[in-house]
């Protein structure tokens, strides 16, 4: 029997690897995450294994010890997968940001600064429209002036950025988009699986939780001193 904690993490583990499943043969990035994926499934699932299974010929405190010797480890590891992914996950967006930008033809030309002029001069309203006709059109030159550049010289804020970027990548690149899509949902259940491997190694070190184990293991233990005696006896 697993621990709630591994089968939490398992269950995580499987929705990321639906994600990513589909990318490993074009590109290593998405192999890196399934295989770090991986190591935090298996980690949680060994410690899990040892609080469930303490040894019976060791003592309450010496098992507890150990216990909480190898949550630390844990801990150590999970923050080193974690390093790992978020750097896997910037390289892999960065990858497929620039291949959105070369199918799409997303570079600035010599009419950015005017095309820029132009649009702080609208009204909002003609400002979205404008936005729109960027995206209809899929007018890499034009979106490139204007959200390649700094919101100071466009006005654009975060939340419009993100809106319309994602509606211009996803009709110059439907595929490509998916895929980010994918990434980034792999991603969320990586890091909650990590989040798990963290919360659980501080539990079997935080000394109130390392006593109430002990007493648990001493309590099973002697329970099965006594039977065992009444068996023999």
């Amino acid at each position: 029997m697993a621990s709630h904690q591994a089968n939490a993490v398992k269950a995580l583990q499987e929705r990321a690897m639906a994600r990513l499943s589909k990318y490993t043969s074009i590109n290593s990035n998405a192999s890196s995450l399934m295989i770090d994926q991986s190591k935090i499934a298996s980690a949680v699932e060994g410690l899990g294994n040892m609080r469930l299974n303490p040894n019976s010929l060791e003592t309450p405190s010496s098992y507890t010890m150990k216990l909480s010797k190898a949550a630390g480890r844990l801990l150590t590891e999970s923050s080193k997968i974690k390093e790992n992914v978020l750097k896997t996950y910037t390289n892999y967006t960065l990858d497929i940001d620039t291949r959105i930008a070369q199918r799409a033809g997303i570079k600035q030309n010599e009419y950015a600064a005017e095309i820029r002029n132009v649009f702080r001069g609208l009204d909002a309203k003609k400002r979205t429209d404008f936005l729109g006709e960027i995206v209809e059109n899929l007018d890499g030159a034009a979106f490139a002036a204007i959200f390649n550049a700094p919101e100071v010289l466009t006005g654009i804020t975060k939340d419009m950025r993100i809106n319309f970027t994602n509606s211009f990548h996803a009709k110059a690149a439907p595929d490509l988009f998916e895929e980010q899509e994918d990434i980034k949902e792999a991603i969320d259940n990586l890091l909650a699986s990590i989040r798990i491997a963290e919360e659980t190694s501080r539990e079997y070190q935080d000394p109130q939780s390392v006593r109430r184990i002990e007493l648990e293991v001493q309590k099973s233990q002697e329970a099965a001193d006594k039977f065992n005696s009444a068996f023999e006896g």
